[in-house]
């Protein structure tokens, strides 16, 4: 699927690479609704700029399917060994992707450097560190971009971890280099906006870090853009009506349309589907933990009538609200402070499941 306006956000994101930088900004919002997308986007204008790559430095990590846990070697997660194109002053980058009109670069170094920086003989932090201030005095602006960061959250909860050690360690540099030297733009992308605020208040950061929430798309810029899409304002409403602004479920809706499916037959499919996801998910609570399963249907039912609710609610039990946020059933949405599901589809799915026989 194309792009989809996202104007208002983009002008944002380009106007903060502008200014100095002074704290981390935490990308959060509903799964699928073009977070990382947005600021793939913003990079993607920013490299048709003349003179990018001279003004530029764009450093991302994508955690995406990266299975972290306590046993991780932490520098293996953060940094890969390979050899780039020689850039100014010695040293090796190799680009993660290219874009039309520049390189995303990432912290992939000389099997040498690796070396030492697996044995120890070299500060991981202190070389990024370097690095960030060598581009500074070279006159280039610094974007790092920290991409579904809750992947690291087991590994994270896991005491003794090594791995955990190093995420701290990580976030303090994020501080030292927006807060305390403003070297470098840090955006944090993450559709689990409790996990952020678990990081930051144990480390004691509560002030270190602004949010930008990302929603799905309204109904009135929904239907609109549908209807660009080709879709008659009756099948506009229909799409509305199941899936709502969820990026995600229109592509798949696109899909099916376009191989012949019926609308109707599309949307069907894709509720049987997250009523599937989330029965599956349930019946592995029940069996795992049913004290928690007990706490996480009365949640679920708590919402048979409302379609968010702020973590006060009566039937806002703590530890299951945890469960439904980090099995991606319930997102939180930390500039309100409220709880509502991910998608229109995961709404309904519960509702289904939890409805009296």
């Amino acid at each position: 699927m194309r792009f989809l306006n996202r104007s208002r956000e983009l002008g944002y994101f380009h106007r903060l690479m502008e200014v100095e930088p002074n704290s981390i900004v935490f990308c959060v919002g509903p799964r699928s609704c073009g977070k990382s997308t947005l600021i793939r986007r913003v990079v993607e204008e920013k490299a048709k700029e003349a003179g990018f790559d001279r003004r530029y430095a764009v450093y991302w990590f994508d955690f995406r399917g990266l299975c972290a846990t306590s046993t991780s070697n932490p520098i293996s997660v953060f940094f890969e060994r390979g050899r780039g194109r020689r850039r100014e002053g010695g040293s090796r980058d190799l680009p993660l992707f290219r874009v039309e009109g520049g390189v995303f670069e990432g912290f992939v170094v000389d099997p040498r450097v690796l070396e030492r920086l697996q044995e120890g003989d070299l500060n991981p932090f202190r070389f990024l560190l370097e690095k960030l201030r060598y581009n500074v005095r070279r006159g280039r602006v610094n974007l790092v971009v920290l991409d579904e960061i809750q992947m690291l959250q087991n590994a994270y909860l896991s005491r003794g971890s090594p791995l955990r050690q190093f995420v701290e360690e990580l976030l303090n540099l994020l501080v030292l280099m927006t807060k305390v030297e403003h070297i470098a733009h840090c955006w944090v992308v993450s559709n689990n906006a409790l996990f952020v605020e678990d990081l930051f208040m144990e480390l004691h950061m509560d002030r270190c870090f602004n949010y930008y929430l990302l929603d799905h798309l309204e109904k009135g810029e929904a239907l609109r853009l549908l209807s660009e899409l080709g879709f008659e304002n009756r099948e506009c409403m229909m799409i509305w009506d199941v899936v709502g602004g969820d990026l995600w479920a229109w592509n798949e809706v696109l899909s099916g349309v376009q191989v012949g499916l019926p609308l109707p037959t599309v949307l069907s499919d894709l509720q049987k589907g997250a009523l599937g996801v989330l029965r599956r998910k349930m019946l592995s609570l029940k069996v795992e933990d049913p004290k928690l399963y007990d706490k996480v249907r009365a949640i679920l039912q708590g919402f048979v009538f409302v379609d968010r609710a702020p973590l006060e609610a009566p039937f806002m039990e703590w530890g299951g609200v945890r469960w439904l946020v980090e099995n991606d059933v319930l997102f939180y949405n930390p500039v309100e402070g409220v709880v509502s599901f991910h998608s229109p589809l995961t709404l309904s799915a519960a509702r289904n499941l939890v409805a009296p026989s």
